[in-house]
């Protein structure tokens, strides 16, 4: 009896040890995803197996994936997202289609790379084999799809003169990149040199609403932008960049800019001036100036509207005329460019006896009330010498 006893005893233990050393043993044997990744584009889902070899059941787990930089090491890989499995039965596999909407984020380096998945991955089950719960798939990181903005053609006027208009230029804006761009901006300037656009003049900015991938379009603008003073003469350059507010990212920043030499002249402007005025050298205080005679020229590029010439008595041939005498003024209704005039003038002035006696001067002042703009506005007066006696 006390045999028997023993004997049921030992079993019983034997059983409960058996029991004790059943353990789940989780693993994965298959993964799937596309093989070539692009940075900034999504992973919709994966596809893995997971399976249950022992001879226990596992409760619930966590399975996690990453993308990682190599095959033996976790450090410095990124996190995609962790599916939890409720439960799997002793020696069950499972096919899990994962939806996991990951996007490749820019700080992934280019190249090969792994996607790793870890079962079990909080180690919430204590398994038989531990060291079985790793998946590795080697993928391609490829750079991302992006538009690539440039110009490769800019016409204008190759002249330009200051004061004058550049009414429209024709440009071509291409997208040489992979990837539809969304709006962007086409900006012009006139810049003094070919390498920065610092102290450049701004001349307009052109919306572009969309370019598609491998698309290009020719544009006609109009800018009616006039050429301003302050533009230096000689060779200057029309700078046409593409998104220049940079609100597109694109795979080549480095060739938005496209431009065109362009030679800055002289404005075409009226330029009157008088090489030429005759009349009395001695004049007496009350005596009566008749007649003057003066030659007139417009020696600009371009015709001058209607003007006035006036006449002064007055001290000086360095001050203004604020306390000169007026003597008249003579109307001019036009002058071509290039025009030379011999005038004969009646004034009939009699010299007041408010003039102090001594050398004075007879001032003739060319567009004494600023009509005309000119090209060079400091040759406009011409004098004469007279002596004013008792």
């Amino acid at each position: 009896m006390k045999k028997r006893l023993f004997m049921w005893a030992s079993f019983l233990f034997l059983l409960a040890q058996i029991t004790l050393a059943q353990k789940p043993d989780l693993f994965s044997s298959y993964l799937s995803v596309p093989t070539n990744l692009r940075i900034g584009e999504k992973i919709p889902y994966v596809t893995f197996k997971v399976a249950n070899r022992g001879d226990k059941a596992a409760g619930s787990f966590y399975v996690s994936l990453y993308i990682a930089n190599n095959s033996s090491s976790l450090s410095g890989a990124h996190f995609i997202g962790k599916f939890l499995i409720q439960s799997l039965r002793a020696h069950e596999d499972r096919t899990i289609r994962w939806n996991v909407n990951y996007t490749v984020p820019t700080s992934v380096p280019q190249g090969y790379r792994y996607l790793v998945l870890i079962v079990d991955s909080e180690n919430g089950i204590s398994e038989s084999n531990e060291a079985n719960n790793k998946r590795l798939m080697r993928v391609r990181i490829a750079k991302p799809l992006l538009p690539d903005l440039v110009s490769s053609y800019l016409s204008g006027p190759t002249n330009l003169r200051i004061g004058e208009k550049i009414s429209q230029v024709t440009f071509r804006v291409a997208n040489i990149g992979d990837k539809a761009a969304g709006s962007f901006y086409v900006s012009l300037h006139l810049a003094n040199n070919a390498s920065s656009l610092s102290r450049a003049h701004f001349i307009g900015k052109y919306l572009i609403h969309s370019l598609r991938a491998h698309d290009s379009r020719n544009i006609r603008w109009t800018v009616n932008y006039t050429v301003p003073e302050s533009v230096p003469q000689g060779y200057r350059y029309l700078a046409l960049f593409v998104d220049s507010t940079k609100r597109i990212a694109e795979s080549n920043e480095t060739n938005n800019k496209l431009l065109k030499r362009v030679r800055i002249v002289q404005t075409s402007l009226p330029d009157l001036v008088s090489s030429y005025l005759s009349g009395p050298t001695n004049l007496r205080i009350g005596d009566k100036i008749s007649q003057i005679t003066f030659t007139l020229s417009n020696i600009g590029d371009k015709v001058a509207g209607s003007f006035y010439v006036s006449l002064y008595l007055a001290n000086n041939t360095t001050s203004s005329f604020s306390r000169a005498y007026l003597i008249g003024r003579y109307f001019v209704n036009s002058m071509e460019a290039h025009e030379n005039r011999t005038i004969r003038w009646t004034v009939n002035y009699t010299v007041p006896t408010s003039v102090s006696q001594g050398y004075r001067y007879l001032a003739l002042f060319v567009d004494s009330t600023k009509r005309i703009a000119e090209r060079n506005e400091s040759n406009n007066r011409r004098f004469m010498r007279v002596r004013i006696s008792q």
